[in-house]
């Protein structure tokens, strides 16, 4: 007879953390459910956490190392066997040129607390500037934007949700994935008590995603085109003299340039483009400037398109030239106990950007990694490391 006990856990896939309930029986994981007493997720969890019990079970897991053996083929060996190996051969790489390692670490050990004590230490050993993650396919639009704003990129501004009158939303489905970036516990609740106090939602996603369903608007936008969609919406701020330069911090500069820059969008001109009514696009941009808080709020989907670091630009510039910026009800910076991006001493003198450049393409990094495109190109072709300071 066998016991099943349950183990409590988070879901490494997202910043969101979200905790889970996990049954074990006989080292078998059993069921995962959501946990409902963490502090923050609140009994929530997307399909990615419950779906952890069936990775852990799935018959083509790789469990135990691998070799290559003379033939081609791989083998099972043991842990030692394997650190052996490495230990044999990994030095003369290290040593002749290190530029031909490269490291790639995903979401699951971003979230971990032993990669965070042990990934700096490893790539600083082998003198490698060849990083590559997932981020460079997602997110990095959105901290490329805030690198290039507030000298971090991962100190993000967040929405102040429970303060806030008015929320525009792209590119994100906050009630399904918690909030990801925000890591708020109830996102649909928060999101009904909004509504609940006379607040505004808005949605814009060509999808009519669970979090668009609960908002009093939502905008189908043509896929790809968040940038036009928000100069559309900054141009009818310009031509109405709706911003609110005497709410905007002193350490911002650049207002009218961007202002200008804007008046070229008008709704009619980026409406077709987008998929959306020009007179839409003017009740968007009114709603959000009457308001007497409001903030705007971008995640993936704004990421992954061709224009998307100047869509997470535009997010943040709306945000600003309506007086929304480090306000109670606006976007504001989370401040941690220690040892956050945001409490260390910034350097505007370089970004952490395009401080080298890939070796075949030439593509810059950001934030210490290269584009995860760049990983097969640099495997395949032969040569030394040739990397661009």
């Amino acid at each position: 007879m066998t016991t099943v006990r349950a183990a409590y856990r988070i879901c490494p896939l997202c910043e969101s953390t979200c905790g889970l309930l996990v049954d074990i029986d006989d080292r078998r994981i059993s069921r995962v459910t959501p946990n409902p007493r963490d502090v923050f997720s609140a009994g929530h969890s997307c399909a990615k956490g419950l779906g952890l019990g069936a990775l852990e079970s799935d018959p083509d897991r790789v469990r135990t190392p691998l070799l290559r053996t003379a033939s081609g083929e791989f083998r099972t060996a043991t842990w030692d066997e394997a650190f052996a190996e490495i230990g044999r051969r990994l030095p003369e790489y290290v040593s002749g040129d290190p530029g031909s390692c490269a490291i790639y670490h995903g979401n699951p050990g971003a979230h971990h607390l032993d990669t965070t004590f042990y990934l700096g230490e490893l790539i600083a050993a082998l003198g490698t500037r060849n990083i590559y993650s997932p981020a460079s396919v997602d997110t990095w639009p959105k901290n490329l934007a805030h690198i290039l704003l507030y000298g971090t990129g991962l100190g993000l501004s967040l929405p102040d949700i429970d303060r806030t009158d008015h929320l525009l939303i792209l590119g994100s489905n906050p009630v399904v994935s918690n909030g990801s970036t925000i890591t708020a516990p109830g996102m649909a609740e928060r999101l009904r008590r909004l509504r609940a106090r006379g607040g505004t939602l808005v949605v814009v996603d060509p999808v009519r995603t669970d979090t668009a369903a609960l908002a009093d608007l939502h905008v189908p936008i043509r896929p790809g085109t968040d940038a036009l969609f928000l100069f559309g919406v900054l141009s009818v701020l310009a031509a109405e003299r709706a911003v609110r330069p005497e709410r905007i911090p002193e350490q911002v500069d650049g207002l009218p340039e961007v202002l200008d820059l804007a008046r070229e969008f008008s709704p009619e001109d980026v409406g077709p483009a987008c998929g959306v009514e020009p007179e839409l696009i003017r009740r968007v941009a009114r709603g959000f400037a009457a308001a007497d808080s409001a903030v705007a709020h971008s995640r993936m989907g704004s990421c992954m398109q061709e224009f998307g670091t100047l869509a997470n630009w535009l997010v943040e510039v709306l945000t600003i030239v309506t007086g929304n910026l480090d306000r109670p009800g606006g976007a504001m910076f989370a401040l941690p106990p220690g040892g956050g991006p945001n409490t260390w001493p910034i350097s505007t003198a370089r970004p952490m950007v395009g401080r080298w450049r890939s070796r075949v393409r030439g593509l810059p990094e950001a934030m210490g990694e290269l584009p995860a495109v760049c990983l097969a190109e640099e495997i395949l072709t032969p040569g030394r490391d040739g990397l661009v300071p």
